[in-house]
């Protein structure tokens, strides 16, 4: 690893890479920064007075997620961005577009969210998941997707997030990254250094040995 260049000295919450020179990244202080040469050069996109939480994109589209329940949404690969839900829910800690109509989310409360119309409107699944703390979540596909945390540190479904079941991944660290590169194959990353992999889209897990 080497450093290419700082877009900001303030907290770096989130990124997200679309191919080898264009990204965008997410900073406390509810700023985006995007780069169209590989982060050798930062700028500035969007500006708000909030916390920003988790970025994501999927086919052009971006997504990102703010303190106060309130969500950004890009359509023209993060160079600009538009508020698409203000206040009308709490906190949110991670975001996974699944495809470009169905999207979730979850929030501080331990709820999960769900949009069926590309992020137009948002529904709930009122149970929360049983885990002390939710940090991320990812989707395989439109159904196959993780959420993870803390006790339990992972938890999977296949019914489009009606139902999680305990999953094991190798490992007892709270994991806090979660991400498919398709729909069988994905990484989650924690505490202690700990990245594990899945080949069968969640169901089970290989610890990764990072050195670190």
């Amino acid at each position: 690893w080497f450093l290419v260049g700082g877009a900001t000295s303030s907290t770096v919450n989130d990124i997200f890479f679309t191919d080898s020179n264009n990204g965008s990244l997410v900073v406390e202080l509810g700023r985006i920064y995007k780069t169209t040469n590989g982060g050798v050069n930062w700028e500035q996109t969007l500006g708000v007075p909030l916390s920003g939480r988790a970025l994501t994109f999927i086919n052009g589209k971006g997504y990102m997620t703010a303190a106060g329940g309130r969500i950004f949404r890009s359509t023209d690969s993060g160079a600009n961005w538009n508020s698409v839900v203000n206040n009308v829910i709490t906190n949110i800690s991670g975001l996974a577009v699944a495809t470009p109509l169905v999207n979730y989310m979850i929030a501080e409360d331990r709820i999960v969210y769900k949009s069926t119309d590309g992020g137009n409107s948002w529904s709930l699944y009122p149970t929360p998941v049983n885990m002390s703390f939710l940090n991320n979540i990812a989707f395989a596909d439109a159904n196959t997707g993780i959420i993870v945390g803390s006790v339990p540190n992972i938890k999977r479904t296949t019914n489009g997030g009606l139902n999680w079941v305990t999953v094991d991944p190798g490992t007892t660290s709270d994991l806090y990254g979660a991400q498919f590169i398709n729909a069988t194959t994905g990484f989650v990353t924690g505490d202690m250094g700990v990245v594990s992999k899945t080949t069968n889209a969640g169901l089970n897990w290989t610890p990764i040995n990072t050195g670190t």
